[in-house]
């Protein structure tokens, strides 16, 4: 049975950065799509710091974002813990700046291939260099019940960056 606190919660995360973002009678605006790649340190909830890393793609319209996401912990095969995602949130900046926040839904993944619901959570600040190539820090964590983890990690973003 499916727990009533996640479908309040999966209606949150679903409406409200779409709601936040409707603009009466502007002007349609342009779409940025990009894919990125990070590397940094991360942690599980019962092991110490280990590597981390993340790929995926973002998509941006007004300042809804969308975001599809792999990310992982861990040094080996022994103690790997990783979970795909799909995030909606907010992005915006001022000129080459630009910061995002986002959570979804997910699945988590542990090193014995024993799987449970994730939720997913992304920060990311980026400086885009040129309107192709972005360099910046990214903050994620992943919820679950084999064992929370996250991470701190550089991330690249190469695509359409400024609409």
């Amino acid at each position: 049975m499916i727990n009533p606190r996640l479908n309040v919660l999966s209606l949150l995360l679903l409406t409200f950065p779409v709601a936040a973002a409707a603009q009466s009678g502007a002007p349609p605006q342009a779409t940025a799509v990009w894919g990125f790649g990070a590397l940094g340190v991360g942690a599980t909830g019962t092991d110490s710091t280990f590597y981390a890393a993340g790929i995926g793609v973002g998509l941006q319209r007004g300042r809804v974002v969308a975001l599809g996401r792999i990310a992982g912990v861990g040094p080996g095969k022994a103690s790997h813990y990783e979970d795909a995602g799909f995030l909606v949130g907010l992005g915006g900046g001022r000129g080459r700046f630009h910061a995002l926040a986002a959570a979804g839904f997910g699945l988590a993944r542990n090193a014995d291939k024993a799987t449970s619901l994730a939720i997913p959570v992304e920060v990311q600040a980026t400086w885009r260099t040129l309107p192709w190539l972005g360099l910046g820090v990214r903050g994620f964590l992943s919820i679950n019940n084999l064992s929370t983890f996250g991470g701190l990690s550089l991330v690249a973003e190469m695509g359409r960056l400024r609409p």
